[in-house]
């Protein structure tokens, strides 16, 4: 038993050594590591391994398409096992699945660590890919109730299959993973599938890999040598090809891989076509007990990464908090919303909400200087000194939108929406040591969050933490993407909606 955040037991008796009638040797092989074991799915794991498969149902469609994270590296808690759930493979050449390893920060000491063959044999170290049990007898295949049946990865290994590009396969009761799930459904009362010990040192990045055994692909090996990145062999002639869950390794630098969290299990799944495909990721699939957290390998600003739900002009909001009278960090002392038009060129500002009784004044210095866009209560035509917005659980004052400034072409909004900023008390920025602006570095004391979309802020006094509670975790590390999503998961009653 190996114990981690959530505990995996891997069983190795008789009982679950394989089952299938017609036991060719073309379909036996043995496993790279060689520590090849059985794990039973728990009752509470099963709905998680249901729901996946039912998901990948859906041959064909872009892994992407389905929402799911299809760029990571995963961070190792220590030693941990994988478990093979499913597959649908239409290839019969051999493939490798493995993983790589790193410290965090650099690829200079990655190593790479194949596990099994994948495609080529149904049994490995002697034991079926993944076994079944269901809830009734199916006499047409004579599959019996509570009893353990083989299952494989050959999408053309189906029920009343005649042909395959393996034949040994066909006329069995040993059939593909997917189409047992189509015909069985719920019905299906356990799972188990292949489990691989891995050992990974705690705190190193890993991901993972799906090799060719057979097809070269020098000009992968040249694409990872160029972002400075060692390969698993010295020579490009030498070098076959991998589907990777990072996709800057790609062939085309597109997606090859998904993963998906469960809380009680996390899925991934793995791609058989180096170049090219349906993008699917379906090729085989397999689940992880332990708790790890997920980061996207190559970052670039994932704080301000888009939501993917917004199409068009995005918006976003800039939300201020004056750090220097009496802090609450309720990020709500003024709130505005910026809309970038590129092809017009301008960015239009509205003004939401004003949590702080100081005179604050709207700056933005574009294209043509320093603009004063107004005090923040007046523009909501309100008085200084009072609150809006803030303090109930709707916003009850009209947001108004109070001009469309010039935005270049070559201005972003991760760059350039800190040239937004409030100035308190004055209004003409002739000492601009008293203002309120987005971080011009990491580290820095937070005085405004920038978030993609129409972000709904905390009331009045209301901490960030209390209200959003994955913002610490975001906080503490940008780069893990469990909670690039923060701003879209509000604690009941500590915002305000409009």
């Amino acid at each position: 038993t190996l114990t981690a955040t959530r505990s995996h037991e891997v069983v190795n008796d008789t009982e679950a050594t394989a089952t299938r009638s017609a036991k060719s040797s073309v379909l036996y092989g043995e496993s790279v590591a060689g520590n090849a074991g059985h794990y039973p799915f728990t009752d509470e794991q099963m709905p998680c391994c249901m729901d996946i498969i039912a998901m990948i149902d859906l041959n064909g469609t872009d892994a992407e398409k389905l929402g799911l994270n299809c760029d990571y590296e995963l961070e190792s808690n220590g030693p941990f096992y994988i478990t093979w759930l499913s597959g649908f493979a239409a290839d019969n050449k051999s493939r490798i699945l493995g993983y790589y390893w790193h410290s965090p920060g650099t690829y200079s000491d990655i190593k790479y660590v194949d596990l099994s063959e994948t495609h080529k044999y149904d049994y490995i170290d002697g034991l079926a890919k993944v076994q079944y049990q269901i809830s009734h007898d199916d006499l047409e295949y004579g599959l019996q109730a509570d009893q353990w049946h083989d299952a494989n990865f050959d999408l053309n290994d189906y029920f009343g299959s005649t042909s395959s590009g393996i034949m040994q396969r066909i006329g069995d009761d040993a059939f593909n993973m997917q189409f047992v799930y189509k015909r069985f459904g719920y019905d299906i009362t356990a799972l188990r599938g292949i489990s691989f010990a891995i050992d990974v040192p705690a705190g190193k990045r890993l991901g993972f890999y799906l090799r060719s055994d057979e097809e070269s692909f020098p000009g992968q090996f040249q694409r990872i040598q160029k972002l400075g990145v060692p390969t698993y062999v010295n020579s490009a002639s030498l070098f076959k090809g991998c589907c990777f869950s990072a996709k800057m390794f790609n062939t085309d630098g597109t997606h090859r891989s998904f993963i998906k969290d469960y809380g009680e299990m996390m899925f991934m799944g793995m791609e058989d076509i180096v170049m090219g495909g349906d993008h699917d990721c379906n090729d085989v699939i397999f689940g992880v007990t332990t708790e790890m957290d997920i980061y996207k390998p190559d970052i670039v600003a994932p704080d301000i990464e888009p939501a993917p739900e917004f199409e068009g002009l995005l918006p976003w909001t800039i939300a201020y908090e004056d750090v220097s009278r009496q802090a609450d960090f309720d990020f709500n002392d003024a709130v505005i919303k910026i809309v970038p038009d590129y092809t017009n060129e301008l960015c239009c500002v509205t003004v939401m909400a004003a949590g702080s009784t100081s005179r604050m004044y709207l700056h933005y210095d574009g294209p043509d200087g320093d603009q004063n866009l107004g005090e923040i209560h007046e523009l909501l035509n309100r008085e200084a000194g009072t609150i809006i917005n803030t303090n109930t659980a709707v916003a009850s004052i009209p947001f108004v939108e109070v001009d469309c400034v010039k935005w270049p072409k070559e201005y972003t909004v991760g760059s350039d929406a800190r040239r937004f900023y409030i100035e308190i008390q004055r209004g003409t920025c002739t000492d601009c040591n008293d203002l309120i602006t987005l971080a011009y570095q990491p580290g820095q004391l937070p005085q405004a969050l920038l978030v993609a979309g129409e972000w709904k802020w905390p009331t009045e006094e209301t901490h960030l933490f209390d209200a959003y509670t994955a913002s610490p975790q975001w906080a503490k590390d940008a780069t893990k993407t469990n909670y690039w999503t923060w701003y879209s998961i509000p604690k009941s009653g500590s915002i305000v909606s409009y």
